[in-house]
């Protein structure tokens, strides 16, 4: 039921708000509901929003949701911004996370600016990584990693 509302596009918070209202603890924030509101492309940063704000440590930040996000190119960036704000310790930037930024084409580089930016410190320097940038990315990001 969770994933069905975290999917629905015209999902708000006040439906979100009315079934945590009505089932309460009863509802499990699994991996598969993260995935798919963050996927959700008209909502899911209200969604999001919500469940952060409701069941913050229940909320996991695997790699599997930042690729999702990543790929979310209409709200992508500001689900990355509400996930940095509340749990941007947990987000580890990897190669294969880069490499699913390159394939983002409309807002790929946007997001690699934003996260470099908001988690600078947070990247692994690896040959790799400077290589994935270099292909990519404007030379600002790569400046931006290196700085």
């Amino acid at each position: 039921m969770v994933k069905a509302v975290a999917e629905n596009t015209e999902s708000r918070k006040e439906v979100i708000g009315f079934l945590f209202k009505q089932r309460g603890d009863k509802i499990k924030i699994i991996e598969r509901v993260v995935k798919t509101a963050v996927e959700n492309t008209e909502s899911g940063k209200e969604v999001i929003a919500f469940f952060l704000k409701q069941r913050k440590d229940k909320v996991k930040i695997i790699e599997r949701v930042v690729k999702a996000v990543i790929e979310n190119t209409k709200s992508g960036k500001e689900v990355m911004g509400l996930f940095l704000k509340q749990r941007g310790h947990e987000i580890k930037v990897i190669e294969e996370v880069v490499k699913v930024i390159v394939r983002n084409t409309k807002s790929g580089n946007k997001v690699m600016e934003f996260l470099l930016k908001q988690r600078g410190e947070g990247f692994k320097i690896t040959e790799g990584l400077v290589i994935e940038l270099a292909r990519s990315f404007s030379i600002r990001s790569i400046v931006l990693l290196l700085v």
